[in-house]
């Protein structure tokens, strides 16, 4: 790890969170173990690696747009996007710092993987569609028999919204 690695990474240097930092031109600087681990290699194998490489491409854009808000006060923002691990592309939540100590600038973030949350969110989804357009009626209630949910099956066949 470089001399300068713990002034850029702070208290973060032993956490379980996901954190790098990176220039502005997208290079990263430095980062934790973590980080590292989760891409397969150690930190100093991460330096200077430039993060459009880990990056979806069709992720890159929200990613350039993200950065480009942390220009403006508060200097802080998130961001969710894919990036390429040996056990493939995950999801990663980003919140993100500018450093205002860093003159030349300096881009802080700290992740979390959120992969099992929107493959949840997209199983719901898709759940939730095909209760929608059933051609059965659907009703759903609490265990007090209130009715929670109908679908429009339910209401086109007995008029009941």
């Amino acid at each position: 790890m470089p001399p300068y690695a713990e002034q850029l990474l702070g208290a973060w240097v032993e956490s379980a969170a996901l954190v790098y930092c990176r220039d502005l031109s997208g290079r990263v600087l430095a980062c934790n173990r973590t980080f590292a681990r989760r891409f397969g290699c150690s930190p100093a194998e991460m330096i200077d690696r430039p993060i459009a490489t880990l990056l979806h491409q069709d992720d890159a854009a929200t990613h350039e747009a993200a950065t480009q808000t942390l220009a403006q006060p508060p200097h802080r923002g998130t961001a969710t996007s894919r990036w390429l691990t040996p056990q493939g592309w995950r999801w990663i939540e980003w919140e993100e710092y500018l450093l205002p100590e860093i003159p030349s600038g300096c881009i802080r973030a700290v992740g979390h993987d959120v992969t099992r949350q929107r493959a949840a969110e997209e199983q719901y989804f898709k759940l939730s569609r095909a209760v929608e357009q059933s051609p059965i009626a659907i009703v759903i209630t609490d265990a007090q028999g209130n009715v929670q949910y109908v679908n429009a099956k339910f209401t086109e066949t007995t008029g009941h919204t």
